[in-house]
């Protein structure tokens, strides 16, 4: 599968474009929505929507992230890149960058997107590999049947196409004795693994990050929290372990803000003499919120060839939002208690 960019560009100091969800919005308010009879037995074609949501959000949700190899396609001095629904990521020798963007507004249906606003909510969080290597081996693994092309303008040396994908990538002896895989999560998160060998120090490895309005630790959950004007990014607790005779052992982990501002692992006891691993998951916790003050309920959804959501449902708020021009009944909502129906996309 091909996947054409087109018109894209790289503005960002980072080298990648901040990755924008725009929703367009569009309402319709009905009549009332039929209520089912009390004590009715579900159809089936009342469970078809179930089964649609299921697989909906089974396959919507596990898209593979993709590292593209920097073809020229990003900055001198990125290795790879990665797109994903609300981040891009950019892979350098000595940092992983995330630029977040926060969703846009809705805008008319049927009218292209609007560029963002001047005061539209974008960060860039930078985790940089404190005190490492300075050149280490950064390579893809298990590659993907996907390819990327960049087609920018009409000068075709500025093209570039057939550039090749892979799920994950690694960097090599980025301490001493320590690589770093990075890949991504069926959720849509970033994951990265510590892979200590052995007799290696697994306190050697840092992060200073910049970018977040401040970096804490949650003393209940053990995750990093960072939070950005675009949004909270978290680092879940490390979860660590040994291969012995096929079998997993855990071992105790967790992370600690160090006195010169770096993060990193403690780690318990283990064994010395073989491979540590430290699995650390990256999630991106903002979202849009659809509905007013009323009673809002959703009923179906849907998603089409190009990923746009669809929702059905009812409301009796009177303030649902709608955009600009959107036609709305003034019956209906909470001053008479009766549900209109609406379809958002």
């Amino acid at each position: 599968m091909q996947h054409p960019r087109h018109g894209c560009q790289w503005f960002t100091r980072i080298a990648i474009a901040p990755c924008i969800a725009c929703v367009g919005v569009a309402l319709l308010l009905l009549a009332p929505l039929a209520a089912p009879p009390t004590g009715a037995e579900p159809s089936a074609a009342s469970a078809a929507p179930d089964r649609a949501h299921a697989q909906i959000a089974a396959q919507y949700g596990k898209l593979p992230l993709a590292f593209e190899a920097n073809a020229g396609q990003a900055e001198a001095g990125v290795a790879y890149v990665a797109h994903a629904h609300g981040f891009a990521l950019a892979l350098t020798p000595d940092a992983l960058t995330l630029a977040l963007s926060a969703p846009q507004p809705p805008t008319n249906p049927g009218q292209p997107s609007a560029p963002p606003a001047a005061d539209h909510q974008s960060a860039a969080v930078r985790f940089a590999f404190a005190s490492a290597n300075p050149t280490p081996t950064i390579a893809a693994e298990q590659p993907l049947p996907g390819i990327t092309n960049y087609f920018i303008g009409n000068d075709p040396s500025q093209w570039h196409t057939n550039v090749p994908t892979a799920a994950r990538v690694r960097y090599t002896d980025l301490y001493p004795g320590i690589d770093l895989t990075i890949y991504g999560t069926d959720g849509g998160g970033l994951e990265y693994d510590a892979i200590i060998a052995p007799g290696a120090d697994p306190t050697a490895f840092a992060l200073a990050i910049t970018g977040a309005d401040t970096v804490t630790l949650n003393a209940d959950t053990g995750e990093l929290v960072l939070p950005t004007a675009a949004g909270e990014v978290r680092q879940h607790a490390p979860v660590a372990y040994q291969e012995r005779d096929g079998q997993r052992i855990t071992v105790d982990a967790r992370y600690e803000l160090r006195a010169n501002g770096t993060a990193g692992f403690i780690v318990g006891n283990y064994d010395a003499t073989l491979p540590l691993v430290i699995d650390p998951t990256v999630t991106l916790t903002y979202s849009t919120y659809l509905g007013g003050t009323g009673n809002d309920t959703g009923q179906g959804i849907a998603v089409d060839a190009r990923g746009n959501v669809y929702i059905t449902g009812n409301t009796t708020s009177t303030n649902f939002p709608t955009p600009p021009g959107a036609f709305q009944t003034t019956n209906g909502g909470g001053s008479s208690g009766n549900n209109d129906a609406f379809v958002t996309k």
